[in-house]
């Protein structure tokens, strides 16, 4: 269940980066750069929604959740604790999902200095969809 609920989370994320990446397309075209807080609410829903499919992958990796594709290749019960929760960004779904939650980061971090991110979210987007359809957590 919990593993349902991280890709859950993480096909939000995917949909509000396209979403912010339409909404900046628009924004770019009209030349409007006055109210960003709809581009700031997506930024911010991103990272979250992120932090929170990277913390349940954690979660599952040390109750050993089986049931996820994830860990039940890369773990087992007799493993130590640090090794669980270092297991999830140890193999390529983990690593994949924190190279987007700290892509996400930067751009919580940045968006407020910068007017136009439209690039660096096109990159991400390009990560969401790469996991999507080669991974099954």
């Amino acid at each position: 269940m919990a593993g349902a609920i991280g890709n859950l989370t993480l096909f939000f994320s995917a949909l509000f980066n396209v979403l912010l990446i339409i909404c900046l397309v628009k924004r770019i075209k009209n030349n409007d750069f006055k109210n960003l807080k709809i581009i700031n609410f997506f930024n911010d829903s991103i990272f979250f929604l992120l932090l929170i499919s990277f913390t349940i992958l954690v979660y599952c990796f040390v109750i050993s959740d089986f049931s996820n594709v994830a860990v039940y290749k890369n773990s087992h019960t007799t493993k130590p604790l640090i090794y669980k929760i270092s297991g999830a960004w140890g193999n390529h779904e983990g690593s994949m999902v924190l190279f987007i939650l700290i892509l996400s980061l930067f751009s919580f971090i940045f968006a407020r200095q910068v007017k136009i991110l439209y690039s660096f979210f096109s990159i991400n987007i390009d990560f969401y969809f790469f996991n999507f359809f080669n991974f099954n957590f």
